[in-house]
């Protein structure tokens, strides 16, 4: 087999190597890979790992602290400093998983913890103290005044009546309290009005906390644990880095029927703002640079081929077209008067036959020639 049979045959190869199995079907083949081991089926690494996730997502908490709460009951617009971060290591577990095959979904309630982390802190301990509005006694107020409002006066007697006569909304307490001790709430109380709001606080308040007989804690993330109940469809992929930051705001304004409102201004007072985030690294990190380092090499062999095929195929057409050149007949370079000098044989007289077009294709030779 001659050399630019074998360069074309193997370019070819080449090429259709590259288009078809590398451009085409390897794209296929990975990404049904991914798929199958993403998927969330009982007992595989990959449910464990997603139902438990073994490293800490980042959340940090910063508060604003209300330095102007006398002159807010006077009419003047609130003026906050922000207090943070406080740090915490987030570890989220999903439990009760229920499998649904009809529709191929997951259910699960989320549990959450928080762990302090006082070195990612700044020297912050949660133990300082700053001035923050009631969150249970504003929300009962707020939600009275929208949902009910007819109600109002009602509320101010229980209000009275469960904080023992508060002489403001605002209190001063330490940060841990406020987001995760919890500040006491006493539903001991037998008023009417007391006893009223009690009842609907142990109804609905699911942030309450047991801390005896009728008596609870509430915080700002209510306690040890949330729950969540959702519908999960399986996603592949991976985030390296991700971030969310929420902030937590509530309107205030003047309420006639309520003392301690009465002359509050129509403001949006801020609460605090939480950022939530992870950073894979580790083990992790190397498990994905494995994947890209494949990735990269699989791409490289793909355009490698491509070219190397297409290289070869124009070599292999290069040396045929050569091959038949070498093959072709040399034509003579004709003198530049366009004559051409021809002779008999045995006699020394010259005769010149003209030069045409005619000539070259077969010009007509004497008959009789000695």
């Amino acid at each position: 087999m001659q050399l630019p049979m074998k360069l074309g045959i193997g370019g070819g190869i080449m090429f259709s190597i590259s288009v078809f199995f590398l451009f085409i079907a390897f794209p296929k083949i990975l990404k049904s890979q991914i798929h199958k081991a993403s998927a969330l089926i009982p007992g595989s690494e990959m449910r464990n790992l997603w139902a438990d996730l073994p490293i800490p997502l980042d959340f940090r908490i910063f508060l604003f602290n209300i330095t102007n709460a006398e002159a807010i009951a006077q009419g003047e617009n609130p003026i906050v400093k922000e207090v943070g971060p406080f740090f915490y290591d987030e570890y989220k577990q999903k439990v009760d998983l229920v499998d649904r095959e009809e529709d191929d979904t997951l259910e699960y309630s989320l549990k959450t913890t928080w762990k302090f982390n006082a070195a990612k802190s700044n020297g912050l301990t949660g133990e300082e103290e700053i001035v923050f509005p009631h969150l249970l006694m504003l929300g009962i107020i707020m939600g009275t005044l929208k949902e009910k409002p007819t109600a109002m006066g009602l509320v101010g007697k229980a209000i009275n009546s469960i904080f023992q006569k508060p002489e403001s909304i605002f209190i001063k307490a330490k940060v841990k309290d406020i987001l995760f001790d919890g500040l006491p709430i006493d539903c001991t109380v037998t008023d009417f009005a007391g006893s009223a709001v009690c009842t609907i606080l142990k109804e609905q308040a699911a942030d309450l906390v047991n801390d005896g007989e009728n008596k609870y804690l509430f915080s700002f993330f209510g306690g040890d644990e949330h729950e969540i109940f959702v519908e999960f469809e399986p996603m592949t992929g991976t985030p390296v880095s991700a971030r969310k930051r929420l902030q937590f705001n509530i309107f205030i304004q003047p309420i006639d029927k309520l003392k301690l409102m009465k002359n509050f201004p129509y403001a949006l007072l801020p609460l605090l703002w939480v950022e939530e985030g992870i950073l894979l690294e580790g083990d992790f990190i190397k498990q994905l640079k494995s994947v890209f380092t494949v990735l990269k090499v699989v791409a490289a062999f793909k355009y490698i081929f491509l070219f190397g095929g297409l290289g070869m195929c124009g070599a292999a057409g290069y040396l045929q077209y050569r091959k038949r050149v070498s093959n072709t007949m040399e034509v003579t370079k004709m003198p530049e008067n366009g004559s051409k000098p021809s002779t008999r044989d045995g006699d020394d007289e010259k005769k010149e036959w003209p030069l045409n077009v005619q000539t070259l294709q077969g010009a007509a030779v004497p008959a009789n020639l000695d």
